[in-house]
Formats: C-alpha cells, sequence, structure tokens
C-alpha cells in the first residue's frame, strides 16, 4: 500500500463513520504492508479534511480520537505526537518508527498519542518531545529505542513500558511516573541502557540480557529498582538524584558498580540472593555523595574481584557489609564513613586510608586490616603522617571494642609510622626515643627481643667492658679457661642492679681477678664506676621495663 492508497483507505474510513452516527470513530485497521516513508498522522489529518461532510456532526479535528492499528509490515513510519490518539502496531516488521511533531495545526497540550507496540521486529523507534503513553511487548530485534525530550517543555507522562529485545535504550529528560524496561537479549550484543536528565517517580529496569546502565546528568529518579538476571555489565548513576535505588543481582558476574555526586539518597541495597553462589561484583565506587542521617544502606552476599572505594563521601546514617568478600582492598579517602558495620566480611589485609574518618567503624565477624597505605604523590612525609592517622583510628576501635592485644598492635604499627615521619633535624630526640623503643620490644609487641637484648647483647658487652676494665685478660691455657669460669658464673649478678640486690655485694668475685681489689664498689676506677652506672641505673632499668611492658601486652591496663 502506497501513499495513495493509504490516503483513500483513510477517507474511506472516516467517510464510513462521519454517515454511520457514531459518537466516536471505531478502530481503523491498517493489515495491508505500507510502502516507502509514510507520515501517518499527515495522511489521517488530510483524509479528515476531505471527507464529505454530514451537517449534523461538528467537524473538529481534536473532538475525535482517532485509532489506528496497524498489522501489516513498513519501511518507516512517522506519527505525531498529538494526533492521532491511539496507535497500535502488532505483529509487524518495520525499519524505524519515528514519533515527533509533524503536524502544523494547533493542538490542546495535554492530548497527546498513546503508543502501543506488541510481538513486532523494529530496528529503530524515535519518540521526540512529550507522549501520553508508549507500552510495548515483544519487540525483537531493535537496535536503538529512544525517548528524547530534552528540548521540551515537561509534562508529566503516565506510564512507559518498554519490554522486548534491544541494543540501545535512551531515555533523555523523561518525566514519567512509572517506567518499566524489561530488557531481553539481543543478537550478538549487550543492551545499553542510558536515561539522562530524568523526571521519573520510579524507574524498574528487569534484565535477562548483558546489559550497561547509566543514569546521569542532573536528574532525579524517586524509586530505582534493578533486577539483573544476566551480567550486569556496568551500573553508573552521576550527579543525579536517587532517593531509593535497590540493586538485585541474580546472576555470578556484576561489573563496576559506580555511584557519584549522588544526592538525596534515603535508601541504598545492593544484594545476591543466597541461592546463587560465588556472585562476584568488579568493583563498588561511591564517590562525592553525602548520606544524612536517615540513610540506610546495605550491600550484601557477593564477592568484590577489586576494590571498594569511598572517596569525598559522607555518611550520617547506617550503612553495612554483609558478607561481603574483597579480593582487593577497601579504600578510604576524603570521606567520614561514620556508622559503617562489616558482619561477616572479609576486607583484605590492607586498607587505603587517606586524610578520612574510620572511627565509628564496627568489624564483627571481620579481620581488621593488618596494613594501612597511602598512595599517590605527596609532599615531604605528609604518606606516614596520614599512615599514622589510620592506625591511630584503627587503635581507637579496637580499644572501643576491648581487644587490648588489636590496640598495642596498632600502636606498634603507629609508632613506625611516626618514627618514618619524624626529620633528624628537628625531633632528633623523639627519633632516639622511638628507635630505642622499636629495637627494644618492638613498641611492646616483642618481649622476647628484650629478653635477648638483657641476656645475650647488652649484658655481655657491658660485663665485658667492665671485667676489662678492672684487668682480666683472657687467655686459652687450661687455667685461663677456669678463670672465665669462675668469672662469668657472676654474669648475672652484675645485670642486676645493685639496689634491687643489697643483701650481696657483687663485686667481691673482683679479688680473684686482681689481688689489689678488696671488692667493694669504692675501689673501683672511674671507668668502670661509669660501666656499672650505666649498666645499673640506665640500661637494665630500661630494659627491665621494657620487658614488663610487652609481656604484659596479654593482660589488663
Amino acid at each position: 500500500m502506497n501513499r495513495d492508497e493509504l490516503f483513500n483507505k483513510l477517507l474511506t474510513e472516516i467517510d464510513h463513520f462521519t454517515w454511520s452516527g457514531k459518537p466516536e470513530p471505531d478502530w481503523i485497521e491498517l493489515s495491508d504492508n505500507l510502502e516507502g516513508n509514510i507520515n501517518l498522522s499527515e495522511i489521517l489529518m488530510e483524509a479528515f479534511r476531505k471527507a464529505p461532510k454530514n451537517e449534523d456532526i461538528k467537524y473538529d479535528f481534536e473532538r475525535f480520537d482517532f485509532k489506528i492499528k496497524i498489522t501489516g509490515n513498513f519501511e518507516v513510519l512517522r506519527i505525531d505526537s498529538r494526533f492521532p490518539k491511539d496507535v497500535i502496531i502488532d505483529d509487524c516488521i518495520g525499519k524505524d518508527i519515528e514519533v515527533s511533531r509533524y503536524l502544523t495545526e494547533k493542538f490542546v497540550d495535554d492530548e497527546l498519542v498513546s503508543i502501543r507496540v506488541y510481538d513486532s521486529e523494529i530496528k529503530n523507534i524515535m519518540v521526540i518531545g512529550n507522549i501520553r503513553r508508549f507500552i510495548s511487548r515483544g519487540i525483537q530485534g531493535c537496535n536503538k529505542f529512544e525517548i528524547n525530550q530534552l528540548n521540551n517543555t515537561t509534562i508529566l507522562q503516565n506510564r512507559y513500558s518498554i519490554r522486548g529485545s534491544f541494543s540501545q535504550i535512551h531515555l533523555l529528560g523523561v518525566s514519567s511516573e512509572y517506567i518499566v524496561i524489561e530488557a531481553e537479549q539481543p543478537n550478538d550484543s549487550v543492551a545499553k541502557i542510558k536515561v539522562k536528565a530524568p523526571q521519573i517517580s520510579r524507574l524498574d529496569i528487569t534484565s535477562t540480557a548483558e546489559c550497561e546502565l547509566s543514569i546521569y546528568d542532573e536528574g532525579k529518579v524517586e524509586n530505582l529498582n534493578v533486577v539483573s538476571h544476566a551480567e550486569l555489565r556496568s551500573l553508573s548513576v552521576s550527579s543525579a538524584s536517587i532517593k531509593e535505588s535497590q540493586i538485585r543481582l541474580m546472576t555470578d558476574t556484576c561489573g563496576p558498580v559506580t555511584f557519584d555526586e549522588v544526592r538525596s539518597i534515603e535508601f541504598f541495597k545492593i544484594w545476591c540472593p543466597t541461592s546463587i553462589p560465588d556472585c562476584n561484583v568488579e568493583s563498588i565506587t561511591l564517590t562525592h555523595c553525602s548520606l544524612q542521617k536517615n540513610f540506610t544502606g546495605k550491600v550484601a552476599n557477593f564477592d568484590v574481584n577489586r576494590n571498594i572505594s569511598f572517596e569525598h563521601f559522607i555518611n550520617y546514617g547506617d550503612f553495612s557489609f554483609e558478607y561481603v568478600n574483597v579480593r582487593g582492598r577497601m579504600i578510604c579517602k576524603n570521606s567520614v564513613l561514620g556508622r559503617f558495620a562489616l558482619f561477616n566480611s572479609s576486607i583484605g589485609n590492607t586498607m587505603e586510608i587517606d586524610g578520612s574518618n574510620i572511627e565509628e567503624m564496627k568489624f564483627l565477624g571481620t579481620q581488621m586490616p593488618t596494613n594501612v597505605v597511602v598512595y599517590g604523590l605527596l609532599p615531604g612525609n605528609t604518606a606516614k603522617t596520614k599512615q599514622m592517622e589510620g592506625y591511630r583510628q584503627l587503635k581507637l576501635i579496637s580499644e572501643r571494642n576491648s581487644n587490648k592485644e588489636q590496640a598495642n598492635f596498632y600502636r606498634s604499627k603507629e609508632l613506625n609510622a611516626h618514627l618514618a615521619s619524624l626529620k633528624l633535624r628537628t625531633n632528633l630526640a623523639d627519633i632516639l626515643v622511638l628507635n630505642a623503643n622499636k629495637i627494644s620490644n618492638k613498641h611492646g609487641m616483642n618481649w622476647l627481643r628484650t629478653a635477648f637484648l638483657i641476656l645475650f647483647a647488652v649484658g655481655p658487652i657491658l660485663f665485658s667492658a667492665f671485667i676489662f676494665n678492672v684487668g682480666y685478660r683472657f687467655d686459652c691455657s687450661p687455667e685461663g679457661f677456669i678463670n672465665f669460669k669462675l668469672i662469668w658464673k657472676n654474669y648475672l649478678d652484675f645485670l642486676i642492679p645493685g639496689y634491687l640486690y643489697p643483701s650481696k655485694d657483687k663485686f667481691l668475685f673482683l679479688k680473684e681477678i686482681n689481688s689489689g681489689q678488696d671488692g667493694t664498689f669504692s675501689s673501683l676506677s672511674t671507668k668502670s664506676k661509669l660501666i656499672v652506672f650505666l649498666n645499673d641505673i640506665v640500661a637494665m632499668p630500661y630494659l627491665i621495663v621494657q620487658l614488663i611492658t610487652a609481656f604484659r601486652k596479654h593482660g589488663n591496663k
């Protein structure tokens, strides 16, 4: 059926209606194939104006609710967004459907077309401007479906229902109370769904196809529900307002999930049912988001192959991770995690903390990280200072949970980072103290190191220096070995400070070395007295305190 044949067909149908006396037209069915580029609205308007007139009827094209049903195939079908009022396309094969404003006649703004497409194979569908309703079911082989309302005065549409096989779905500036998208697997491609600058009360997306979803450019969606039955290649929401979002993964694979500059979030949930084992998400990134006190968030039941990242992220609400295994690491940059709980999860041994507050985190059935790292080009010792701050916060979390051993561990890490951040020119005293603390007991973590230093390092050095200064010289003769044994049996007596061992004069053994010695402290040379002072007043008291401190790391304060 060419244009002229279509015109005559419509003219006949309208003529029949005008003389039938019916209050409104019947459905006009076009079952023959349409040839070429057909502007349905223009031809229908021309047929209406040229139809014979019935004097009993007021001929006003806005008063007549023309309804067209197309069951024949077509190449290009153009429809005005205001006329006719209803169009059904059923069981057809077509190349393009284009909906826009083609007619010059003036229409009432809220009188818009309703389009329904059922069980048809359509290559491209383009809707420019506002329409009353679009419903599709069983569309196959569609390369691109686009609704573009960016350059039009926004009119809240009632409902869009888009079901079928699509390579691309673009909703640009769409305003609607309710949009349902059910995407089936296109041939050898991934369904790409883009929603730009939307004003949508509820957006439900269910996909049995591998798909990519992005919502962006200052839009607003009150309620976002995504159910993915096949791989969700990526999910990106940026510069938009999403009040509630729920993402349910009904498959074992999902690409990166990114929320960037998302505002007004009150509820966020992404999870995989426990009935699906080994579900994997590539990464989760939340950036430039501020969550208010009424916010509730939950991430549950899957593995994260790379990282979970929080950047410029502030949480005043409640956020929880349950049964989440992070194979990469958790990254916090310039963020405040607030009330953030990890239940029976794993975030690995390394956590990146850079300019962030994590003090309110709770690790429940979850191993805390053992290392804090800071990446990036940072001036001077800034990286170590930030690393120290990360360990300090982990220490505070451990203390709040009454986990003293864990707190001691992080305190040791904190002091190591603090030592590395100091400058020799301005912090010499602190460097000496911290190095002594690190060498002696690893900042309170290793009492065996202190015991080794007392018995096999510092002690032998001081005792050897002392007996050398009082005249002892070792020789390899049999008598020399006997003297060596007699002298070193007093080694432990020498180590114990004299004020802790007042019942025995620990220098009596000197008579065996030098007959001129009377075995009293006053008879010692100045150098020998200095060695005794170093042992009794400085080295041994310090090491004994360090030994007790490290040994009591498992005890109470």
